[in-house]
């Protein structure tokens, strides 16, 4: 049994509430200093999750490694092709520090302590997008310092869960031209806030408790109640993580936007999509952003010259399965990967298909039918929830 590091950042936690509420007072009434003071607060945050110095400095050591090793490798020992090196290792740590049990147990590697980080995989994606855009961002004339950095990656904001936001954004915002908000603007923001805490409390709450209650049915011997807790286990734990997720975005979206910060939307009303694609592109937006951006096209750009037919089939299972396996160390997330990837691949399979049966306009005619639509939306919300339940739920713990 792993304990996380940053339990303490939670919305129950008073400390950290307390600093989302005073954030705003202190960031918009001294702008002078106002990264010095972001930085102090963040640095108050990481000190309310640590459960020790040891696991403080932990958390800072693996955070701001990319800049230090940026900043060597390129001013230093002028090493040109850093990045894949950077890239690897930063990888490799984060699967160890997040302890990908069928990767290091198979090579009988231990652990040096069994604190997780929640929220490293966020951290990991910032590292990346920083080393990998180091050289445009200079070419740019983009702001690199480390309180800039140090603020980007250990943000309280978005620490946690997002939503992911890349170095150039970061900076270009948090330098911009302050928003003055008026009254009604304030009021919509806080209400949005209320909603959220509504949304993780109350309804993703019970969703959580039925879940969870009926998982420990899924093996009944009467069929019926099975069936009953089956339908409850895969249609309940999508909308917990949809409301849970979607409502800390509904808390901490407004309260960094009354503070002077522009944080990007994650989700779209996934549950109209038409397909896994779409939903991914409606659920945790930035999340899809970054991987198409940093995995898909650059993949699928390469497999062209190699195999064109199967080039974007294999890119979308590979970009799918890095998807799942980012989510969790455990083999749930492994199999829910591989899910992803087996249907993003049928997907693909059936528009293609219409395409060279229909045509293009034809294919776009028969989609456009009402039934069509609504079948391929009520198909999405069934493969998608039934993906899902690998999220979360020790699924092959519980039938292997």
């Amino acid at each position: 049994m792993f304990e996380y590091f940053t339990a303490g950042i939670s919305l129950t936690n008073p400390l950290y509430a307390a600093v989302l509420l005073l954030a705003p007072i202190f960031l918009n009434n001294n702008l002078k200093f106002r990264r010095y003071i972001f930085c102090v607060l963040n640095a108050c945050v990481i000190t309310i999750a640590a459960p020790s110095i040891f696991h403080a400095i932990l958390l800072l050591s693996w955070s701001l490694t990319p800049y230090f090793a940026v900043l060597l490798c390129t001013h230093v020992l002028k090493i040109r092709w850093y990045k894949p090196l950077l890239i690897t290792t930063m990888v490799v740590v984060f699967a160890y520090l997040q302890h990908y049990n069928w990767i290091f147990s198979t090579l009988h590697i231990s652990y040096i302590t069994v604190w997780k980080v929640v929220g490293i995989s966020y951290i990991l994606f910032r590292q990346l997008d920083f080393i990998i855009q180091y050289e445009y961002n200079q070419d740019q004339n983009i702001r690199i310092s480390f309180i800039d950095y140090f603020n980007y990656q250990l943000s309280f904001y978005t620490l946690l869960c997002g939503p992911i936001v890349r170095y150039q954004d970061f900076v270009s915002d948090f330098y911009s031209v302050r928003i003055i908000h008026d009254f009604d603007s304030i009021l919509n923001k806080v209400s949005r806030i209320l909603s959220g805490f509504i949304k993780i409390y109350l309804i993703s709450s019970l969703l959580d408790y039925l879940v969870h209650a009926s998982y420990e049915h899924l093996t009944t011997a009467v069929l019926s109640a099975r069936v009953i807790a089956w339908c409850i286990v895969i249609f309940g734990n999508i909308w917990y993580i949809y409301f849970n997720f979607s409502g800390f975005m509904d808390v901490v979206i407004p309260a960094a936007s009354l503070a002077g910060f522009h944080l990007p939307e994650n989700f779209n009303k996934p549950y109209f999509a038409r397909d896994i694609s779409d939903f991914w592109n409606r659920w945790h937006i930035t999340l899809s952003s970054w991987i198409k951006d940093y995995i898909y096209t650059p993949t699928y750009k390469y497999l062209l010259t190699i195999n064109k037919p199967l080039s974007s089939y294999f890119t979308y299972f590979l970009t799918f399965l890095i998807i799942g396996i980012w989510h969790g160390p455990t083999l749930n997330y492994l199999v829910y990967g591989i899910l992803l990837g087996v249907v993003a691949m049928l997907s693909q399979f059936y528009t293609a298909t219409l395409r060279k049966r229909l045509g293009r306009r034809g294919s776009i005619e028969f989609r456009a039918r009402k039934c069509v639509h609504i079948l391929e939306v009520l198909c999405t919300l069934v493969i998608s929830s039934a993906c899902i339940i690998f999220v979360g739920l020790d699924i092959i713990g519980r039938f292997f």
